[in-house]
């Protein structure tokens, strides 16, 4: 019985031993819910696009202006903005993708291009942020916890 106990012992020494020099291994980004080793990572986009799920007026619009079919609203400009939804709360999502694993950044209603805006440099000053990441020694990033 106590051999048993010791190699039970053993084993989860040998477990959590090989667990945790896993995780100090890359480059970690914590997401919060988790974490993303950027050394299994080939491929890291990121978008905001206009989130419908019925298909509705507002992908016609989008539709409509050449975007392509996932809706992107990173290159639309303020004139086609007032023209198309001036007036109108629309739901955006902005995200960074990794491989196949997508992030949501931030999702909510907004009213105006300056929202939009904001939405856009916060994404694209935090997609700067892990590039700098990539390129330094440390192993660990957080991402900053108010897009939660």
């Amino acid at each position: 019985m106590k051999d048993i106990k010791i190699i039970l012992l053993i084993i989860t020494l040998s477990n959590l031993l090989g667990c945790s020099s896993n995780n100090t291994d890359g480059k970690w980004v914590d997401y919060s819910n988790g974490m993303i080793n950027l050394n299994t990572v080939e491929q890291i986009n990121f978008g905001v696009i206009n989130d419908v799920g019925d298909m509705g007026r507002e992908v016609q619009k989008m539709l409509s202006l050449g975007a392509k079919i996932n809706n992107s609203l990173l290159h639309i400009s303020e004139k086609d903005w007032d023209k198309n939804f001036k007036g109108e709360t629309i739901k955006v999502t902005s995200y960074l993708k990794f491989d196949g694993f997508t992030l949501t950044l931030a999702s909510k209603g907004i009213s105006s291009y300056s929202e939009l805006t904001d939405i856009k440099e916060d994404l694209l000053d935090t997609y700067d942020d892990i590039g700098d990441f990539i390129k330094d020694n440390n192993s660990y990033y957080e991402l900053n916890d108010s897009w939660f």
